[in-house]
């Protein structure tokens, strides 16, 4: 049972990401922390990150002819698409629960906006992610939205270790879904997919990804100098970026396992240590 539901959901593809939640809810004030909040903030979090990926892939399946878990079990007959298409909603209304436990309207607007998103995201007619750039903004939109539905659960303003974040959340899930549109160039591209990949070109697509990389060296430099209290931060920004351009530089080839690649990326240490900084405050 509990198999088909991380299956179904994906869980595997997203279940690192509530470390984002985890950055929200250590940036400040983490001392006020009440174990009703953090099972709030995780459990809203997760189930909006279920929903995102289980629609995806029905509409995937539905679109292209994907194989995946879902179209899967429509195609035995397990499941009807009526069915399939609530359990991925269920989710995401399961998650006005904690909304309504803890509501504001700032988290009612990330709320809606994660929704919003998400369906434009896989919905047909809409399908951001066939639209060139916008996909890669996408990506990295429904982690800044996850990154402040847990900010707020404890914080009022915004600090200058927040704005920090937005910049970590840019490069690095830019980075990652970019390598994830090179390894589906292919299949993309037979499925006659506009991805931003498809839109540039393999080749130039590269270069992006690679340049992406020597921006957040450049960035990471400018803080040093501009914000001392976010040193320790911009160091970590700096050295995370100099490796990843050196690894990535040399690796990528036709012979590369690209979605081996992606996955040790290094977004869990860099995450662990910026949230000790977080709680250490250095």
């Amino acid at each position: 049972m509990f198999e088909n539901i991380w299956e179904f959901y994906r869980m595997e593809d997203w279940v690192k990401v509530l470390g984002i939640a985890l950055l929200g809810l250590t940036t400040l004030n983490y001392f006020l922390l009440s174990p009703l909040s953090f099972f709030l903030c995780i459990s809203e979090c997760s189930l909006l990150l279920a929903f995102l990926f289980s629609f995806n892939n029905f509409e995937d399946f539905l679109k292209e002819g994907e194989k995946n878990f879902i179209g899967n079990l429509i195609d035995k007959r397990r499941l009807s698409k009526n069915l399939a298409l609530f359990l991925c909603f269920l989710p995401l209304i399961l998650s006005l629960i904690p909304l309504y436990i803890n509501f504001s309207y700032v988290h009612f607007t990330l709320y809606a906006l994660f929704a919003i998103f998400a369906f434009g995201y896989s919905a047909p007619r809409i399908r951001l992610r066939d639209v060139p750039f916008v996909d890669v903004f996408c990506n990295v939109v429904f982690y800044y939205i996850l990154f402040f539905i847990s900010y707020f659960y404890l914080n009022n303003s915004i600090t200058l270790e927040a704005y920090f974040y937005l910049i970590w959340i840019t490069f690095f899930f830019s980075t990652s879904e970019i390598l994830h549109q090179i390894d589906h160039f292919e299949k993309d591209r037979k499925n006659k997919r506009t991805s931003t990949a498809i839109f540039l070109g393999k080749e130039s697509t590269i270069w992006l990804f690679k340049s992406i990389f020597l921006a957040s060296i450049v960035v990471g430099l400018a803080i040093l100098v501009l914000y001392p209290t976010l040193r320790i931060y911009a160091v970590v920004l700096i050295g995370s970026g100099t490796l990843k351009f050196i690894y990535f530089g040399r690796k990528i080839s036709k012979k590369t396992n690209l979605q081996k690649l992606r996955y040790n990326m290094g977004g869990m240490l860099e995450g662990i240590a910026y949230i000790l900084l977080n709680i250490l405050k250095l």
